[in-house]
Order: C-alpha cells, then structure tokens, then sequence
C-alpha cells in the first residue's frame, strides 16, 4: 500500500482553543479527545508553535498553566472577558507570556467597538500586540465591517479570524469582496481557518497582501492537518505560502 506523504512546512497555528467547548450553539461539533493529541496531528504536518487561549467557559488562568508545560509548543493569547473587572491587572500580570490579545464579539455579545473596551485596546496600543478579533456569525456584532472600521482607530497589528467572515463561504467571500472595493487599513491581518477553498485564500493574499495572511487552524473545532492542506492546495509561490504559514504571524506576535 502507498503511503500519502504530506508536504511539510515551517508553520504557526495562530487559532487553538484549550476545549473541547462545553456550551456553545455554535461550536456543536468537535474534537473532543485530549488536547495532546493535537501536537501529534500537528507535528505531523510541521506546525511547530500555536498559539492557545481559552474557551467561553474556560478561565486564562488554565491557559497559562497548561502552556508552562509544553513551553516548547505553545504560545498564550489572552481572551478578553467583558465581565471580568480585573482585566487591566492581569494584562500586566501575564504580561511577559502574552503573545497576543484574543476577542470573540459574538460570544461576549459586544462590538469590539464598545467604549467599555477602550483600555483595553489601549493597552494593546501601548505594548504593540496583536489583537486576534473573531469575525463571524452575527454580522451586527462581530462582522467584518466592524472590524475595519475599528483597526482604523488603532496601530497595532489586527488578526480578522475566519477569513473575515465565519465559517460561512458566502459571508467570506463577501468579506473579500468588500475589502477589494474598500481597502483594509494597512494594520489589518487577514486567517485562514473556517475556509476550505483554496481560491479564497488566494483572493485574499491578492486583496490583503502576501505579508498579511496568517494561517489558523481553529482546533479543535477543526483539524490542523486539513486547514494546512487547504494552504498547501493554494497556487502561489513557496516563498508567499511560507509568509502565510510562519514567516507572518512570526512577525506580529510577541515572541
């Protein structure tokens, strides 16, 4: 029997959550096995870091923890939780772990416009990290128009999750449809998971620019070696597909 032999590259997974999730009507089906087995499946294909943060019902706290112990792998992104009164306190308590700042609107069921978020991305301003900014799903509170007019307010880098637009084909290419009329600011980032036609990312590496794609693999909702695939099935150069798997998140995140 012929065994498939699957192209390895240098890559970052700028798109984990330390899950399985316990509540969502979303997320309703996923991996749901040990989150070890990630590294196996990932190793598999040359992702070497990730990037981790927590689920909706999970704590930061849990993160950091379990990223201390596979320091070798992992990389924390901080989730911004609306209710939480002590964020600006443990921003600076994690400071020199936190590799990026994690937001989901639609979970949190707030823009990331809100007022009420300001310091936040103030603090973000001041230290030059990357917001990793869920887009998606409902369009009034986190869609990609949102996003755009939001990173024009901002310097640093801005990561627009999901393609811009959810797990839904339609709203991605609708995303990229509208940031070729209206160009994104020259902060914003454009991820690859939830997409799975390769012509998609090619629009957008046209659209974005080779230097602002990242890839994401969304686990364990989905499965890294299938979102890296999808990369590998693009028709662009060696050079721009190792930019979208390491070389770009390399630049952005704080490591």
């Amino acid at each position: 029997m012929q065994v498939l032999k699957i192209e390895k590259f240098k890559a970052i997974d700028i798109h984990t959550h330390l899950g399985p999730w316990r509540k969502s009507e979303i997320v309703k089906y996923q991996y749901k096995g040990p989150f070890e087995d990630y590294f196996s499946k990932a190793k598999q294909v040359g992702i070497d870091k990730t990037v981790i943060f927590k689920i909706k019902e999970g704590e930061n706290k849990e993160v950091v923890e379990y990223v201390e112990k596979n320091k070798d792998s992992l990389l924390f992104a901080y989730w911004i939780d609306v209710k939480n009164k002590k964020i600006l306190n443990e921003l600076e308590f994690y400071r020199e772990k936190i590799v990026a700042l994690k937001y989901h609107p639609t979970f949190e069921w707030t823009k990331v416009t809100d007022k009420k978020l300001k310091p936040y991305w103030d603090w973000a301003q001041e230290e030059n990290l990357p917001l990793l900014l869920h887009c998606g799903q409902t369009q009034k509170i986190a869609g990609y128009r949102i996003a755009a007019k939001f990173a024009k307010n901002y310097s640093f880098p801005i990561v627009l999750f999901h393609m811009a637009g959810g797990g839904n084909i339609s709203t991605q290419v609708e995303a990229i449809k509208y940031f070729k009329k209206n160009p994104p600011p020259n902060n914003a980032f454009i991820e690859t998971s939830s997409c799975f036609a390769p012509w998609i990312i090619e629009e957008a590496i046209r659209v974005f620019g080779e230097d602002k794609v990242v890839f994401g693999s969304d686990f364990p909702s989905h499965d890294p070696r299938v979102a890296l695939n999808v990369i590998l099935q693009t028709d662009v150069s060696t050079k721009v597909r190792n930019k979208v798997l390491f070389a770009n998140s390399k630049k952005i995140l704080r490591i």
